[in-house]
């Protein structure tokens, strides 16, 4: 339960940070990552960084972008869970109650997309047009702007929610994966 699954993720980037040296890495080039539920842990890690006075991480990678917990504000919810390519909106109801209970849905560290995003790290917003969630992922992408961020975006056209799991089985899959790369490549200036 809230914040339990975040604490612990965010424990990770904290360790790591602290010690990247150790592992003969670069504490300043730290990027996160998560894919679908993970994606939010990603999102919400540079919020609670900053609110707790943690170094920032350098970059997100979102991968089946996860911004907000309050599912039926978007119209993609209501049109594609039905339907259920993946998941449908009881399991999206259940993950949602288990991870934050009936209540704290706009909580910035459970919906990133309500939290302050000024000063938010370079973001990789990936999630293909059949995902319900990618209204709000747009939308998330659209909010690091407006405060001033950047993002890289990848909605490619009819792909569902980790329409990436599969490489090379579609073009899609693989120019995700290419998308990303050229992002870190950007941050990490190599």
């Amino acid at each position: 339960m809230f914040p339990v699954p975040l604490d612990d993720a965010f424990d990770v980037y904290r360790w790591v940070s602290e010690h990247a040296a150790e592992l003969d890495g670069d504490p300043t080039q730290v990027v996160v990552a998560g894919d679908s539920a993970g994606s939010n842990f990603a999102a919400a890690i540079p919020l609670r960084a900053r609110d707790e006075g943690v170094r920032v991480p350098d970059g997100v990678v979102m991968l089946g972008a996860f911004a907000d917990f309050q599912f039926e504000r978007w119209p993609s919810f209501l049109a594609l869970a039905p339907r259920g390519i993946v998941y449908d909106m009881a399991f999206a109801g259940f993950i949602r109650g288990a991870y934050v209970g009936a209540q704290r849905w706009d909580h910035p560290w459970v919906s990133p997309i309500d939290g302050d995003l000024a000063g938010y790290p370079l973001t990789v917003v990936v999630a293909g047009t059949h995902d319900p969630i990618v209204d709000s992922a747009r939308a998330f992408a659209d909010r690091i702007r407006a405060d001033g961020g950047r993002t890289v975006d990848y909605f490619p056209e009819g792909m569902p929610h980790g329409f990436y799991f599969f490489p090379g089985v579609h073009p899609e899959e693989d120019i995700a994966y290419r998308v990303v790369a050229e992002a870190l490549h950007d941050v990490f200036g190599r």
